[in-house]
């Protein structure tokens, strides 16, 4: 079986197999990658976040799962929405209760699971520190990054000091799409001017 650092450094031409474990593959999402399957308790405390209701989540439910479609690995992380729905507050205290949760299942698996933290972004304060949390205390393996965080896109000019620590750091990390915060087309633009919504 290989490592799971191995696999995620030689992670681009294994891809399609371990599409499913990265959480790529909808088909997957509802059975072993959704939020709430992945953060199990923790989020639906908070459900439902977005409108979406969690599925329930075991870690030995997923391992079976895992066993019959043939997944080494499963590196975990949090989808849609994020943790940011309006209110930084909580979305400091439930990132931090995810990338614990998250941290604590690699822990007792570190064979099965590496684990994807998140940032309470767009709040550019308390996802630096929750960055350093993730990596230096919990020892995550990267980052699930959202196309756009409370209606902030990933180009918008306000995250790059979040993009510069991930830069210096040589972060994996992933990006999953998040519904567009614009209600009405927007007029033709280049992916840079729309900030990758």
């Amino acid at each position: 079986m290989p490592r799971k650092a191995d696999l995620l450094q030689t992670a681009t031409p294994q891809l399609n197999g371990l599409c499913q474990s990265w959480g790529c593959l909808k088909g997957f999402d509802e059975v072993l990658q959704d939020p709430a399957n992945v953060i199990g308790g923790v989020f639906l405390q908070h459900a439902p976040i977005g409108g979406l209701a969690p599925l329930q989540w075991s870690k030995e439910a997923s391992i079976s799962f895992m066993d019959d479609a043939g997944i080494d690995v499963a590196v975990v992380s949090l989808s849609t929405p994020g943790v940011h729905t309006g209110d930084s507050g909580k979305a400091r205290a439930l990132a931090r209760r995810c990338n614990e949760f998250s941290a604590e299942l690699v822990r007792s698996r570190p064979d099965r699971f590496g684990g994807f933290a998140c940032l309470p972004m767009p709040d550019i304060d308390a996802s630096l520190e929750e960055l350093s949390y993730a990596l230096d205390v919990l020892g995550l393996d990267g980052f699930v990054l959202f196309t756009n965080s409370n209606g902030v896109c990933l180009g918008d000019p306000v995250l790059e000091p979040v993009f510069e620590e991930l830069e210096r750091r040589k972060t994996v990390v992933y990006v999953h799409p998040n519904p567009s915060p614009h209600r009405r087309p927007l007029r033709k633009m280049s992916a840079t001017d729309r900030g990758l919504c």
